[in-house]
């Protein structure tokens, strides 16, 4: 594959990883909403039934990051491999605008696959504090003493 389409379908890839992201922070922003603004408590079994399905929605946006992540690093790395040959045959691969500058963009943070523990990391802590305010009934309690209050 040539240098130029390897870079397009980089950026394709990342534009991916960029809706999987903002699909992630759409979909807890809308059921952290949703939890909040509830009036009633849910019973056990509603909660089991919604910490499933968000859950499903978790793994399969984890999945998918990652798969795309390592997408994008297998990209990276042939673009670079490709720079150091066109490099050693003496040909100039900077020819095409950008090259190196998106060589530099990516090469830290897709050489180690830190984007596992990113990934990781992030998920963690805003699943496990989706799920604590859908178990808690904190949020419930509050939002009913406002109400009873208004009236």
């Amino acid at each position: 594959m040539e240098l130029n389409n390897l870079i397009s379908f980089a950026l394709e890839i990342q534009g991916r990883v960029n809706f999987y992201w903002n699909l992630y922070i759409v979909g807890i922003t809308g059921l952290l909403g949703w939890l909040v603004s509830g009036e009633k408590k849910f019973s056990r079994e509603v909660k089991l039934l919604i910490s499933v399905g968000f859950f499903i929605f978790v793994i399969i946006n984890t999945c998918s990051l990652i798969r795309s992540y390592d997408l994008l690093s297998a990209i990276v790395a042939e673009v670079q491999s490709q720079v150091q040959s066109l490099s050693k045959i003496g040909k100039d691969p900077f020819q095409t605008e950008g090259i190196e500058v998106f060589i530099k963009s990516f090469e830290r943070f897709l050489s180690n696959r830190t984007y596992l523990w990113t990934v990781t990391a992030v998920h963690l802590v805003l699943d496990l504090g989706i799920l604590y305010i859908l178990w808690s009934n904190k949020f419930k309690t509050s939002q009913n003493k406002r109400n009873s209050q208004d009236l």
